[in-house]
């Protein structure tokens, strides 16, 4: 049974009181995947998305009819992810889409008031923490309107941000490295989780190294950098370890 709770509920929970640290769960990011109403008419939805890698979501739909939208978590290649909890916000043009049905595929929710009308946010709570790299977590049966164009995006929750929760006590965070959206008579975009390692910017330098390890340094985090890619520091990335920063950096 599912229970739903009001947001105010939420700061019960070790998912937005405990420190962001690098986790289990680092590098993971939510897509969205999209199936004609009529080919998946039932009740209960979690369990029949057929999707077990991001590259095979459809990510576009087009006006005038219904779909069920799955929200998918995904993570990095050979990582082993451990999600107690997730929180994360929707934004989308209520003038092209309409959300007339929704559920958690986890046991517990802690909704927004009006959820989920645009620009709100939901947490998710798992008895039973989810392992699989790549798994459901919502779905939502929406009606695109004819002729529309616009989009469903997923986005951080707007008053507590987007996070993955192992089962630590206190929970250890992973922030949600991107987000994806659906596109109603346009395209849309599934991210796709790659390495938990992306581009640190600290005092005008690269340094290849996970999240949060780049933020407690005061560095500017790019999740999908490849050596090689221009970003804003412009200058030669070096490969090292996150002992050999903190030493350079301890005394500045």
């Amino acid at each position: 049974m599912r229970r739903i709770l009001t947001v105010s509920a939420i700061a019960a929970l070790a998912l937005f009181t405990s420190q962001s640290l690098a986790g289990p769960n680092a590098g993971g990011v939510l897509f969205l995947h999209a199936q004609d109403s009529s080919e998946a008419s039932r009740i209960e939805y979690c369990g029949y998305s057929g999707i077990d890698d991001c590259t095979d979501a459809s990510t576009s739909v087009g006006g005038g009819d219904s779909y069920i939208v799955w929200v998918m978590a995904a993570f990095p290649p050979q990582s082993h992810p451990v999600v107690k909890a997730i929180s994360f916000g929707i934004d989308y043009d209520t003038e092209s889409l309409v959300v007339s049905d929704w559920r958690s595929c986890a046991e517990v929710q802690f909704e927004e008031a009006n959820w989920p009308t645009t620009y709100t946010g939901v947490a998710l709570s798992w008895g039973t923490a989810m392992t699989e790299r790549v798994a459901e977590v919502y779905w939502f049966e929406v009606y695109a309107q004819p002729g529309a164009s616009g989009e469903l995006a997923l986005m951080a929750h707007p008053k507590h941000g987007g996070y993955f929760a192992d089962e630590a006590v206190p929970a250890v965070l992973d922030h949600i490295d991107d987000y994806g959206s659906l596109g109603i008579g346009q395209s849309g975009y599934a991210p796709c989780a790659r390495s938990i390692h992306g581009g640190c910017c600290m005092d005008e330098e690269v340094f290849v190294m996970n999240r949060s390890d780049c933020e407690s340094i005061g560095g500017e985090f790019f999740p999908h950098y490849n050596v090689g890619d221009s970003i804003p520091c412009l200058l030669p990335v070096q490969e090292t370890s996150w002992g050999f920063v903190k030493w350079e950096f301890a005394d500045r």
